[in-house]
């Protein structure tokens, strides 16, 4: 008696024809979403998830969480070093050149939250914690992404260090020298 179709309800899906019954229906399946009269079920893209089935949207992964495959009920938990995750995230995002992973947090959620490197320092992208400048390179400013050698003329012994110290006299430092070299006999 129904003088108009009437479509599939959100949360459920049908590409049959005929149909005589809202419950022959198919129930949209976890990880997937159908909005009201769709033939098919949609599954939930990259950074979004949906545990429970015959729903009409999937949920955006939560900050500090994230999902890299379609169709999926849950997300992932970001929690490898150096990395954060922003809401709705497809999958985790380094920390910035010249910044690391913040020591004080399980999991990230915002870049704002990598630690600055500090002077005598370098961070690559994606740094768990700061690496200290090796002899013969120094860093005199924060959030770097590499340390700078010794020029020639001057040298640094020590690692993690902010300047390098000029060769004495009797002594000569090519670039990058992590100790002064004795000028040879005669010279």
């Amino acid at each position: 008696g129904s003088a108009i179709a009437q479509a599939c309800p959100t949360g459920t899906f049908s590409e049959a024809q005929g149909l005589v019954s809202e419950q022959q229906c198919s129930t949209c399946p976890a990880g997937s979403s159908c909005s009201i009269g769709v033939l098919n079920h949609s599954l939930c893209s990259p950074g979004q998830v949906q545990p429970q089935p015959g729903e009409g949207a999937c949920d955006y992964c939560a900050a500090g969480r994230y999902q890299d495959a379609p169709g999926q009920t849950v997300c992932s938990a970001c929690t490898t070093p150096g990395v954060y995750c922003l809401a709705g995230a497809s999958a985790p995002l380094p920390c910035p050149a010249g910044t690391h992973k913040n020591a004080s947090l399980d999991v990230m959620t915002d870049p704002s939250q990598c630690v600055t490197c500090e002077a005598g320092t370098w961070c690559s992208v994606g740094s768990a914690v700061a690496t200290p400048c090796a002899a013969g390179t120094v860093n005199p400013e924060p959030r770097q992404a590499e340390c700078a050698s010794c020029a020639a003329g001057t040298y640094q012994y020590e690692q993690g260090e902010t300047a390098c110290f000029g060769c004495t006299a009797g002594n000569y430092c090519p670039a990058g020298s992590s100790a002064e070299l004795p000028c040879l006999a005669g010279s």
